[in-house]
């Protein structure tokens, strides 16, 4: 545990240190439990917001059938589904990106231990932290809800960007700038270079590769569009 603190601290404000730790420690639990855990308190916060609109959808007789104790029962398989929810995307996402990773390093002939790429995955993207921070005071202020908190920190948000109003693939690529990604994404690229080796031009081609399998191409989709994306 106390590692893996020391691995998430390093990561925002001295990555050196944290790529010391991931090569020698390879943490994997704890800095996953301690990255989740600010998104799940975002998730606390939009689920009594998210029920509410589910609800105002249902049919007053409906709600009526349902009761106090049908409402509560939604609310909790809610918080459950959600919380399973957030720790599985985020294990899975950072798991495909490690095996993404392994299989273009293997392509150049170099490698780094697969716990190890799991390991920085998991750590480089603690700027995510900070994200659900800022997006904790932006709801509490009131400036967002669970419709628009997505597009919150992005440049499409910043921006005030109406999606029906841009083309599809400019709107695409300004929401997939955020800079907690894009942060993530460096810290990732320097740890390929400082662990492994990687050249700069490797890495931050990889770097690049993670950005647009993971967040432009679910991003195009989300809009519902389809596309060549």
């Amino acid at each position: 545990m106390g590692n893996a603190l020391k691995a998430v601290w390093y990561m925002l404000v001295h990555p050196v240190e944290a790529y010391r730790i991931i090569e020698e420690k390879r943490p994997l639990f704890w800095p996953l439990v301690i990255i989740v855990l600010p998104g799940l308190a975002v998730l606390a916060v939009l689920l009594p917001q998210m029920q509410a609109d589910l609800l105002q959808t249902v049919a007053p007789e409906v709600q009526g059938e349902m009761g106090q104790e049908g409402t509560s029962y939604l609310g909790t398989v809610g918080i459950i589904s959600g919380v399973i929810g957030l720790f599985v995307s985020v294990l899975v996402v950072t798991l495909l990106e490690a095996g993404v990773t392994a299989l273009f390093l293997a392509l150049g002939a170099s490698a780094i231990p697969f716990r190890t790429l799991f390991s920085l995955s998991i750590l480089s993207s603690a700027p995510s932290i900070l994200q659900s921070l800022l997006q904790l005071l932006l709801l509490s202020l009131g400036l967002v809800t669970w419709k628009t908190l997505q597009i919150s920190t992005n440049l499409a948000g910043l921006l005030d960007l109406d999606p029906a109003a841009a083309s599809p693939w400019l709107y695409t690529l300004l929401v997939s700038l955020d800079p907690f990604t894009l942060w993530g994404l460096a810290l990732f690229a320097g740890g390929l270079g400082f662990i492994g080796k990687v050249s700069p031009r490797a890495r931050w081609t990889i770097a690049g590769l993670l950005w647009i399998i993971f967040t432009v191409v679910p991003n195009w989709f989300s809009r519902g569009m389809g596309g060549p994306l």
